[in-house]
């Protein structure tokens, strides 16, 4: 059984058979935070851009993923959406790319992948959308939290 509850910006408890787990947040690395700003800002975003794309940076990520979202078919606002908060510089850029190269929208492809991890929340997405959800259900049932595990339940209802 898995039993706890997680509180705001503290750490928190969980329960797996019988044991007791404790989890601490960590606290992002000021010069992570620094380096990623001064990466963005070296080229294109402004400075109320780069701060934006790297509040809470735990690495550059963030910088380079905007960057690279930008070199790419996005526009800034666009790659800040995609990439604040990212922890991998190639993955929601990727992700993005696989969504809209199906059904989905720039909009809805940048709302799916934003700090995506792997090209999961765009399978996910196009495998709701392939039978019984809407582009936007498929978007909302993927987005954020664990597209992986809804993927694999997709997987068994569809077959």
């Amino acid at each position: 059984a898995f039993t706890g509850a997680p509180a705001l910006a503290a750490g928190f408890e969980i329960i797996q058979n019988g044991q007791t787990y404790r989890c601490e947040p960590v606290a992002p690395d000021g010069n992570a935070v620094l380096d990623c700003v001064n990466l963005a800002y070296a080229g294109p975003f402004s400075r109320e851009e780069s701060t934006r794309i790297c509040r809470g940076a735990y690495s550059i990520a963030p910088a380079q993923c905007a960057r690279n979202a930008y070199a790419g078919p996005y526009n800034k606002e666009e790659s800040i959406q995609l990439c604040q908060g990212s922890s991998s510089a190639d993955a929601p850029v990727s992700c993005a790319a696989h969504a809209y190269a199906g059904p989905f929208n720039r909009a809805q492809s940048i709302r799916l992948c934003a700090r995506a991890t792997s090209n999961a929340p765009a399978e996910c997405a196009r495998r709701a959308y392939a039978g019984p959800y809407t582009l936007e259900e498929a978007v909302n049932l993927c987005t954020g939290g664990a597209p992986e595990q809804v993927l694999e339940v997709l997987k068994k209802i569809q077959g």
